[in-house]
């Protein structure tokens, strides 16, 4: 889990960002996608700060000389409303070990303080 917050200098929305995000994956597997039985970004809050959208990609990494790995990607996105301040809660894992790191992250998710959140 890494959690990451900043200020932007072109404003964007958490449905744009989470759309970058998945143009990136799709560098890595043409095939990634938001997975199968979501409908995309919904909308969430993230935890202690503002509103905002998750969504859960999954795509398959082959590593040079490697074997490929299924992997699942959950971002939930917050943004101020100016656009200029990101707020991200993103959880990668293996498809295999997912549901594993989701429980360890459960109680991690509402001791999260934001220093740039004022909301």
């Amino acid at each position: 889990m890494a959690l990451t917050s900043g200020t932007l200098q072109d404003p964007t929305t958490a449905d744009a960002w989470l759309q970058g995000v998945l143009a990136d994956n799709q560098k890595i597997d043409p095939n990634a996608s938001f997975c199968a039985g979501t409908t995309g970004p919904e909308a969430v809050n993230v935890p202690n700060g503002p509103a905002g959208r998750i969504a859960a990609m999954c795509y398959t990494a082959t590593p040079q000389g490697g074997q490929a790995t299924k992997f699942v990607e959950i971002q939930m996105v917050g943004v101020d409303e100016a656009g200029t301040t990101l707020f991200i809660v993103d959880i990668l894992a293996s498809e295999a070990n997912i549901g594993e790191i989701l429980d360890a992250a459960g109680p991690l998710l509402p001791t999260i303080s934001w220093k740039l959140y004022t909301g």
